[in-house]
């Protein structure tokens, strides 16, 4: 496999076991065929958004590089929440796993099934910090600045979201 373009996905969980979820999905998804798993984040605590009445998430970022095109990459990602036991809710309603494409490298689209950049990214703090700590001076081309700037915008504007770094 070629090195791919650099796609950085975010994963989260607030049901059950979520540290094992999420180390379970990671696990799948590094044995999908044309996908090279390069760095992760390290694991937050985050508070939720949109439905605030739940459990706090345990989420992580992911770098990896692929030549799988974005529509079949998230169908994957879609079969392994299926497979790890995701159930269907209410949209930002707990959830035992979710796998989301947050930016993927020289692709800008916005169809009803995906939107990239991811249309909540500068919205979730936990996403920017993740980039930020897999790769800082990556370029976001459509906000033309760089994963550790638009972090660093984010971090006034998101004080309310709360994320604790969970020691391994």
């Amino acid at each position: 496999m070629s090195e791919g373009a650099k796609v950085f996905i975010s994963l989260g969980s607030n049901v059950g076991e979520k540290a094992l979820y999420l180390k379970k999905a990671i696990e799948k998804i590094s044995s999908i065929d044309g996908v090279k798993i390069v760095k992760s984040s390290s694991l937050m605590e985050t508070s939720p958004v949109g439905i605030t009445d739940q459990p706090r998430y345990i989420n992580q970022v992911t770098l990896l590089y692929t030549d799988i095109l974005p529509d079949e990459l998230l169908a994957k990602f879609k079969e392994i929440e299926k497979t790890l036991g995701r159930k269907p809710r209410a949209r930002w309603a707990e959830r035992e796993i979710d796998i989301d494409v947050v930016e993927y490298e020289g692709i800008q689209m916005d169809s009803e099934k995906l939107c990239l950049p991811h249309k909540e990214m500068l919205n979730r703090l936990f996403i920017l910090k993740g980039c930020c700590e897999v790769m800082p001076d990556y370029m976001v081309a459509k906000h033309d600045s760089t994963f550790k700037t638009l972090y660093f915008k984010g971090l006034e504007r998101l004080k309310d979201q709360i994320i604790l770094d969970i020691k391994p």
